[in-house]
């Protein structure tokens, strides 16, 4: 404002006339015109550039969106004060007063520069910092709209279920729909009726139930149903449900009698287990008799062959020997004593155990003393069993081997023999024995050399293979032979 005031009062002074004698003035009035026009020229070309800069800026805080402040109209107002003054200017300065008016344009003219200039980089940081924005809040709406799409999914699948659900509920109905209008149409055929009737609950029936207020009793609303059927239909509906009250009489007596069987058959399997558990005990009993008698005539089979053997005497040369006589008569003698002792020993067990069983009033204790006093004997293994995938070098049997017994060496002469035995082609060399004796087998162990060995060994085509076994009360003896066939 100030700026312009002193313009003003300087254009007042110079329209008034000049006295002064200084006439040749032209050349000055010229070159003042001169920087006039270059000014305005100077001037508008900044003015509009600035414009366009203005204007550029505008559009960049628009899209920004951004709270800065417009610039300052002091700035604004000084371009057409400053062309308003080179207007008046133009109407007769002097060279000093023209002078003092383009530097202040060109002053003015910096400021606005200056103005624009530091008004212009704020827009910049502004879109540096929108486009550092730019990638959070895309980042911000994709998430947002992935958990919008969770969402949905859930409440899809949530609603699929309701459907199958649904569906299934829906299918089960006309099933049972379906089986109750079979039914229905089953008992109508029976009865020899055409029509389609509820015999169990018609709505005349219910009505009559309804008004007299026996609706919790079945037999009477079935009666009302039946008297509010007219003609042929309630007289087949009646035999029909007398059928059916017959038929459930006879289910439900069937049911009694089904559940009395059941309790006889109880008790008396009961009793059979008590039995059971009787016999089982006195099983147990007899067999550690039975083995206590073994192995007495165990001792006693010994000592009577010991005795035979001592009593044949062989013909020789020194029968004439007096004192070889008398030395063989003592022996035999004193065998023949123990031999006695024996025997009555034997009999008195025997005889012991036949009182126990006796008193007891068990006849079978008898038969199993019987049984005892036999020697057990060799008998042969008929059954075959199929052969195993393996060979005779498996886990299999050697964990049999090593069952049997731990000996390193009867264990190498076993598989070798195995071996031999086992080759496919060609006989039996003469050095190889014939057979061997696998003594005190456990039943499990007897057991795996019946089922996994003999059947590998009569893989081959070439020899025969004789197993027999003799039972003992808590292990058993094997016998293996080979037989070449012919």
């Amino acid at each position: 404002m100030t700026t312009a005031g002193t313009t003003d009062e300087r254009r007042h002074r110079n329209r008034q006339p000049v006295t002064t004698p200084n006439a040749p003035r032209a050349p000055a009035a010229s070159f003042a015109q001169q920087i006039r026009a270059f000014n305005q020229q100077q001037f508008a070309s900044q003015s509009r550039l600035q414009r366009e800069k203005s204007a550029s800026t505008a559009t960049d805080l628009l899209e920004s969106d951004s709270d800065e402040s417009p610039p300052s109209p002091a700035h604004a107002s000084a371009a057409p004060e400053s062309a308003s003054d080179g207007e008046a200017d133009a109407n007769g300065f002097s060279d000093e007063e023209d002078e003092e008016a383009a530097a202040l344009a060109m002053m003015s003219t910096l400021q606005l520069l200056q103005s624009r200039g530091g008004g212009g980089s704020h827009p910049l940081a502004s879109k540096r910092q929108r486009q550092r924005k730019a990638p959070r809040m895309a980042r911000a709406e994709l998430a947002h709209a992935e958990e919008r799409v969770a969402a949905l999914e859930a409440q899809l699948l949530d609603a699929e279920e309701i459907i199958c659900h649904l569906k299934a509920e829906k299918l089960a109905a006309l099933r049972s729909v379906e089986k109750l209008t079979q039914s229905l149409a089953a008992a109508q055929q029976g009865a020899g009726e055409p029509a389609s009737v509820n015999i169990w609950c018609t709505p005349n029936a219910l009505s009559l139930a309804a008004e007299s207020g026996d609706s919790d009793h079945p037999e009477t609303l079935s009666d009302r149903a039946d008297a509010s059927i007219d003609g042929d239909n309630s007289e087949s509906v009646a035999e029909l449900r007398a059928t059916v009250r017959r038929l459930q009489a006879q289910l439900s007596a069937q049911q009694e009698s089904r559940e009395l069987e059941q309790e006889e058959r109880m008790a008396v399997i009961r009793e059979q287990e008590r039995e059971i558990q009787k016999l089982r005990l006195e099983r147990e009993r007899l067999a550690e008799t039975c083995e206590d008698l073994d192995a007495r005539l165990f001792r006693a089979l010994d000592g009577v062959s010991k005795a035979d053997s001592l009593l044949e005497i062989p013909d020789d040369d020194d029968d004439n020997d007096e004192n070889l006589l008398l030395s063989r008569h003592r022996s035999v003698s004193s065998l023949r004593g123990r031999r006695r002792r024996v025997l009555s020993l034997a009999s008195s067990g025997s005889a012991d155990m036949g009182s126990e069983s006796s008193e007891s009033g068990e006849p079978a204790a008898a038969a199993v003393g019987a049984s005892a006093s036999e020697y057990p004997q060799w008998r042969e293994e008929l059954a075959r069993h199929p052969t195993p995938h393996f060979d005779l070098d498996s886990p299999e049997v050697q964990y049999l081997l090593r069952a049997w017994t731990t000996n390193l060496q009867k264990l190498q002469y076993l598989r070798l023999w195995f071996a031999q035995v086992a080759a496919p082609r060609g006989p039996l060399a003469p050095d190889v024995p014939r057979g061997v004796e696998l003594p005190r087998l456990l039943p499990e162990i007897r057991d795996g050399f019946l089922v996994l060995v003999v059947p590998l060994l009569r893989k081959q085509t070439q020899r025969d293979i004789q197993v027999h076994s003799r039972q003992y009360s808590d292990h058993t003896d094997l016998r293996i032979r080979v037989i070449p066939r012919s």
